[in-house]
């Protein structure tokens, strides 16, 4: 047995790979026909077959996001998160990011923060630009208030320090089309803190509907380098305090406190995106960033900073920020990507294999190590304007077509397998929103051509594992 099969059972074995192939391949084939023969006799158009290396791509993508729920559920990293939950205290940390794909969730957050992914982090507002109006964001920060717990959301923008043109493609494409005004760092930056002040309102209206005490401070807002992982707080100010920095700062202490325990700076560059060393890199993660809540709790600079720019966080709040922010330089130090000399790593540049909408909730590939564009929107207009975005990145940077949009719907494992009554509901909403991407042009002109595949699949919302690949042809007209 292998160092693979102990660590996972069977899962990375090929056997378990080839039950996977079977178990998908012949539901994706037959979806493919019936799909080929209703446009056919809808349209009298022939569209193109997909060909075997597509095929065998998508099975790819099915098995490596099957892989990474196995990791994710395993007794090894269960124990790593509660104790990451520890360390970030009883707050909920909420993250809103941009649905680039070099933004790795697992990486840059982690499990234990709870992550949405829109384009541009544009969650859409009301027209009085005071509140949101995402429905589906809406029930999350309504679950949270039920929950009775403090709320900690970081809303951010992203952008990269080095190369302009792979700052955030949703807020440049803004700036092109006149839709913002200003620098395109900076309108990303606004953008995020008119989201943050947003989501602020919006759940202490909650929470005063509930007969409960608003809170000081819900959320605030921090710029990614998409160059290092890194977080920048306080963008484009003299006070702004960046992680990147602090890792550089703070290797040497690091290293002499841990010693080879973590394996040094960078000693996991080689090995952070391999599903099979992500239980190592999960550890190594863990021991850093438990020194560096210590460290940073008792630095007077560090302090200050926080006390000066965030004085209205709780105690808790405060806990939870400590927690992220380590987290993060963790992540930098054990990948070496706060290195001042770049080198190629799976996030430099865009290299998103497939494209994922989930207007349910939970996209699939939220947890895959590789690139994807994944986001949940609010409503079907939102989710063409996703969906297009996606396209027009995928064009921009000469992908290999087809291009593969899954569409997810996230259920609950226990409603999956009794095939409860509540699934009927799920998938008829979910239905509806299929329908609607053949209802655009753009769309529908590119899955004629063959240029682009769509494959609706059922997922389970606590890890992402896909559970079915499902038939909605039938319902096109």
């Amino acid at each position: 047995m292998t160092e693979k099969d102990c660590l996972l059972g069977n899962v990375g074995s090929f056997e378990h790979r080839l039950l996977l192939d079977i178990n998908y391949k012949s539901s994706l084939e037959l979806y493919f026909h019936n799909l080929s023969a209703k446009i056919e006799k809808t349209t009298k158009l022939q569209i193109p077959e997909v060909v075997d290396k597509t095929k065998q791509n998508i099975l790819d993508i099915l098995y490596r996001n099957t892989l990474m729920a196995e990791i994710l559920e395993s007794k090894d990293f269960l124990e790593i998160l509660e104790q990451e939950k520890q360390l970030r205290g009883e707050v909920k940390v909420g993250v809103v990011q941009c649905i680039d794909g070099r933004l790795s969730i697992p990486h840059q957050f982690g499990r234990a923060t709870n992550v949405k992914e829109i384009a541009g982090s544009l969650i859409k507002l009301n027209e009085d630009g005071e509140t949101i109006s995402d429905r589906r964001f809406e029930g999350i920060l309504e679950q949270t208030a039920n929950e009775g717990r403090e709320l900690l959301q970081i809303v951010t923008g992203h952008t990269s320090l080095k190369d302009e043109d792979h700052r955030c493609g949703r807020i440049m494409k803004g700036v092109k089309e006149k839709e913002f005004t200003g620098e395109v760092n900076q309108v990303a930056w606004e953008e995020a803190e008119k989201r943050a002040i947003a989501i602020e309102n919006e759940y202490n209206d909650i929470l005063q509907a509930k007969g409960k005490t608003p809170q000081a401070k819900v959320a605030i807002t921090a710029m990614i380098d998409t160059d290092t992982m890194g977080l920048i707080f306080s963008f484009g100010q003299a006070n702004s305090l960046s992680t990147t920095e602090l890792t550089r700062e703070l290797t040497t202490e690091i290293q002499q406190a841990l010693g080879e325990e973590t394996g040094g700076f960078g000693s996991m560059k080689d090995t952070f995106a391999d599903p099979f060393h992500f239980i190592e890199y999960s550890e190594h993660v863990l021991k850093i960033t438990e020194f560096l809540t210590k460290r940073l709790a008792t630095d007077s600079k560090f302090k200050q900073y926080i006390t000066v720019n965030f004085p209205e966080l709780t105690s808790g709040q405060k806990q939870a920020l400590l927690f992220t922010i380590g987290r993060t330089i963790a992540n930098q130090y054990i990948t070496g990507l706060a290195s001042e000399e770049e080198f190629t790593h799976p996030y430099l540049l865009h290299s998103e294999e497939y494209m994922v909408v989930s207007p349910h909730g939970k996209p699939l590939g939220g947890f895959d190590l590789r690139q994807s564009f994944g986001s949940v929107p609010a409503d079907r207009g939102e989710m063409l304007i996703h969906v297009l975005t996606k396209l027009s990145l995928l064009d921009k940077q000469k992908a290999e077509k087809p291009y593969i949009l899954f569409f997810s719907t996230p259920v609950n494992k226990v409603v999956y397998d009794h095939q409860d009554i509540t699934l009927v509901g799920v998938e008829d909403a979910a239905k509806v929103y299929f329908l609607e991407l053949f209802k655009d042009e753009e769309i529908k002109k590119r899955v004629y051509e063959g240029s682009l595949v769509i494959i609706p699949i059922l997922i389970d919302e606590s890890n992402r594992r896909p559970l079915e690949i499902r038939d909605y042809s039938i319902f096109l007209n």
